[in-house]
């Protein structure tokens, strides 16, 4: 009885670890310096471009606010961080940029 159950059990378990990956995650917390300037951070830093890695650390590395590039709903990495610290669990809602921010910041020069 327990054979035929198991596997139905793994399976539910992958499908819903893979689906979280393109769900919206509301406890990530966009720390992004296109949108969020920090003064500290060197040019480049603390945003993400493109050519970077999805997962990357994009700001503050080996800091407590240590940040990755995350995909948003909208397909375009963002520095972001769960609110707790470290990676996000999901996608960053794409409604922290309006259409115009996101048109300026996808024809902005990568650094």
């Amino acid at each position: 009885m327990v054979a035929c159950w198991l596997p139905r059990l793994f399976l539910a378990t992958v499908a819903a670890a893979a689906l979280g990956a393109d769900t919206v995650d509301h406890d990530c917390q966009v720390v992004d310096s296109y949108l969020h300037p920090d003064k500290n951070l060197k040019p480049g830093d603390g945003t993400c471009f493109p050519h970077d890695d999805e997962g990357m650390v994009c700001g503050w590395d080996g800091t407590k606010n240590e940040a990755f590039c995350v995909k948003d709903t909208e397909g375009d990495l963002v520095c972001a961080r769960a609110k707790a610290g470290g990676k996000c669990k999901g996608l960053v809602d794409g409604a922290w940029l309006t259409e115009k921010q996101r048109s300026d910041r996808r024809s902005r020069k990568e650094l």
